[in-house]
């Protein structure tokens, strides 16, 4: 069910929670706060925008757009942040767009826009180092795994990191069935 099937009005439980839809990409945008990409804190679309001074928002949203995300468009954008990265700073970049919300698969979304940056941006986009262990990356990411594979595999990145996980939640979800109250 989505939210808007309740009928009831979004009230952000967040001041960076501005409306759904920007709800539905957390789960996978948050990724990119363990990077050097800025995800629009401040601005009216936190966790919707992602970009960078070095960034170039028509090539990278012309590349999002090719990989034909399931419910995703993409579209180049400017903005400046209030938080940092980037603080103060225009940053170019892309503003993601939910089309489908039944279809969206957020953190695949997320992963292929990680991979998509590290290919398009080798000497510029960066996963913030480790000052400790974990990494403020690995903890988001709930492994020190995906870094790697991001690094190795690119784009396979998305199947590595999402698949194992969407087999664990449907079996979750098939065992729990049976004590669900609605």
């Amino acid at each position: 069910m989505l939210w808007r099937d309740t009928g009831l009005p979004f009230v952000g439980p967040s001041p960076n929670t501005t409306h759904e839809d920007m709800a539905l990409l957390y789960a996978g945008t948050c990724l990119f706060e363990g990077t050097n990409l800025s995800l629009g804190r401040g601005t009216t679309h936190p966790f919707e925008v992602l970009g960078a001074p070095f960034l170039d928002g028509h090539r990278l949203a012309e590349a999002v757009n090719r990989r034909d995300l399931p419910g995703l468009r993409a579209r180049p954008t400017y903005f400046v942040p209030e938080i940092d990265p980037w603080r103060g700073e225009l940053c170019a970049g892309i503003q993601l767009h939910v089309r489908d919300p039944r279809r969206l698969e957020p953190v695949r979304a997320a992963v292929e826009l990680l991979a998509l940056c590290s290919t398009l941006y080798p000497d510029t986009f960066a996963i913030t180092p480790a000052h400790g262990k974990p990494s403020a990356f690995q903890r988001l990411a709930g492994t020190d795994r995906l870094e790697r594979w991001l690094r190795d595999e690119g784009l396979g990145a998305a199947d590595r990191y999402v698949d194992p996980q969407t087999t664990t939640w449907k079996g979750f979800r098939e065992q729990a069935r049976a004590a669900y109250l609605y």
